[in-house]
């Protein structure tokens, strides 16, 4: 992901948009495969994180082991700034909080 794509995913909703919270549509869901290409991670690295409850939230929809799983964009913002580090030593610190 370039500086330039995370900053515009990191300032979603774009100017001049109502934030999804408050406006009449929910936040975008987004495919799993297009999650995997924002966090540069693949598809099966996100199934693993599911799993473990590493992850970035997601929304399941329905029932089924086969149901369709997709991201909120804001929540994977949320992840990315989350995951951001000053030192390999701030490697803890998520687990501490």
């Amino acid at each position: 992901m370039t500086p330039e794509q995370f900053a515009e995913l990191r300032a979603y909703p774009p100017a001049g948009v109502a934030h999804p919270e408050s406006a009449a549509e929910p936040d975008p869901l987004i495919r799993e495969t297009t999650a995997a290409e924002i966090l540069t991670v693949t598809i099966k690295t996100l199934q693993a994180w599911r799993v473990s409850g590493k992850g970035p939230r997601f929304v399941k929809l329905g029932d089924g082991l086969r149901s369709p799983v997709r991201y909120r964009r804001s929540e994977l913002a949320r992840f990315l700034t989350e995951c951001e580090r000053g030192s390999t030593a701030d490697h803890s610190s998520r687990a501490a909080a």
